[in-house]
């Protein structure tokens, strides 16, 4: 904002209104005028002008204007088309104040959120205040999330979430954003006890090296070494503890984004935890640097648009594709049984078509005479334009009879901050993580199985100008297999 000498705006915000199916925006200012007389009051958004004369006596006053853009593209969250949005200003004087607006009209219909006229599959997490908004909100958009539940939004959070498509789920809504919708969501999300999570074990990094030795105290020890062994072995080291409590909580939300997926047609949405947290090991994406954790790769998975889900349920493997977009998808899937030598046990082909928000089931597969701790399943789901694979394991981790996978990595600069990384491994390995160090940035997949037949190749892009030599020392890779041992 400028300041006229005979004006001073106290306020100032642009607010889109939508009246017979006919979008406009209304300016409003709210100024102390200091000198009575004809004001020239301007509008202007995107491409659209209006200007009228008005005459303002001293004292306080609210100026209005109003625009009806013609040509306006809607706002969309991401997954369901563009957030547009549009720079518009008002003119009183030589006072001039600028906002964005965008055109979204959000409502609930049989608890389904729909936005001009869609309906919206609900990918969300838990949002907690950061101060660098824009990054965090991009993180949580690359993840596939599209909307945020934040009790208390900031303007900033606002902001970042009109540019990058998220929704902003609140108690209440701002009519001056077009991200923000009222909350009427009943989602579930993954449960995990904080009596269970380690991080309760210590309050800052200093203490990192007393936190295994922290599993044997009664309490709170003895109740987070529960929450690891319930799934795994135990870890004998902070490294191992951090990647297996990350590991816990990425297969919490695994299990539950899973379940409502599948039941796409009742469920309207899921939500995989908190964005971010400042607690080394917690169950949030993010770490305090912002950095991706192992929940937000899973994140990204759980939260295509389209992919493939399998659930056990008793002694049956079910097979299911997913499709959360807006039009029909004709998929090709590839389901592998496969023992941890590599051996091949079954394998299957599909071939079918996938309409919008539908759960298809593919196949039903009986596994009363597998010895489920020797095996796995691998499914491909790949389309003309995109390829999505899971693994899952069919007995608990820690039962497992897994086979030291023999890990190779390759690393080449591929650009002034891209690194590609090339995986292989002698026997499969599962839950593949690489994690950088103090070198920032973002994998293209992370968490992710490689196969003795089929080599990964994974590129890292860093924040800044990418060291090689820095990258490679720093680097760190565990998966399953080695966490354990």
């Amino acid at each position: 904002m400028t300041e006229d000498n005979s004006i001073k705006v106290i306020s100032f915000r642009a607010i889109p209104c939508k009246a017979d199916g006919r979008w406009s925006v209304r300016m409003e200012a709210e100024a102390e005028v200091l000198n009575e007389g004809d004001y020239t009051i301007e509008g202007e958004i995107h491409n659209e002008s209006t200007v009228r004369t008005a005459r303002l006596g001293e004292g306080r006053q609210k100026i209005t204007l109003s625009l009806f853009p013609e040509s306006a593209e809607l706002w969309y969250p991401k997954g369901y088309g563009y957030p547009h949005i549009y720079p518009c200003s008002m003119k009183i004087g030589r006072w001039i104040g600028n906002a964005v607006v965008g055109f979204a009209e959000a409502s609930w219909k049989d608890r389904w959120l729909v936005i001009n006229g869609r309906r919206i599959y609900i990918k969300a997490a838990y949002w907690t205040e950061t101060e660098d908004a824009e990054k965090t909100v991009k993180s949580a958009a690359d993840a596939n999330i599209n909307a945020l539940i934040a009790d208390n939004p900031s303007e900033k959070l606002y902001a970042a979430a009109d540019r990058l498509g998220v929704v902003i789920l609140a108690g209440s809504q701002n009519t001056g954003h077009p991200s923000s919708v009222r909350n009427e969501a009943v989602l579930s999300r993954p449960e995990i006890s904080p009596a269970i999570q380690p991080c309760h074990l210590f309050s800052s990094r200093e203490e990192e090296n007393g936190c295994i030795s922290s599993l044997n105290e009664p309490g709170r020890g003895r109740k987070a070494l529960f929450g690891i062994e319930k799934l795994f072995r135990r870890p004998s080291s902070f490294e191992k503890l951090v990647y297996l409590t990350q590991l816990r909580s990425a297969f919490d939300a695994i299990e539950a984004v899973t379940a409502e997926r599948i039941a796409t047609g009742a469920s309207r949405g899921a939500v995989t935890g908190f964005l971010k947290d400042s607690a080394p090991v917690s169950e949030a994406s993010l770490a305090s640097d912002g950095s991706w954790k192992i929940l937000q790769y899973a994140t990204r998975l759980l939260y295509a648009p389209l992919c493939p889900l399998m659930a056990i349920e008793g002694s049956k493997l079910r097979i299911y594709a997913v499709n959360s977009g807006e039009g029909e998808e004709k998929v090709e899937l590839s389901v592998k049984i496969r023992d941890f030598h590599g051996g091949k046990k079954d394998a299957r082909e599909y071939a079918a078509s996938i309409a919008p928000m539908e759960t298809k089931l593919f196949d039903e597969i009986e596994l009363g005479r597998i010895m489920r701790n020797e095996y796995f399943c691998y499914a491909k789901l790949a389309t003309k334009n995109s390829l999505r694979e899971r693994n899952i394991l069919l007995d608990t981790p820690s039962r497992l009879k897994l086979q030291d996978p023999h890990l190779k990595a390759e690393c080449r600069k591929t650009g002034p901050r891209s690194i590609s990384i090339k995986l292989t491994a002698e026997k499969p390995a599962f839950y593949v993580v690489i994690d950088s160090g103090p070198v920032k940035g973002i994998f293209s997949d992370n968490m992710i199985s490689v196969r003795p037949s089929a080599e990964k190749n994974i590129v890292f892009m860093a924040e800044e100008e990418a060291d090689l030599g820095k990258f490679v020392s720093s680097m760190r890779i565990m998966d399953l297999y080695s966490a354990m041992c």
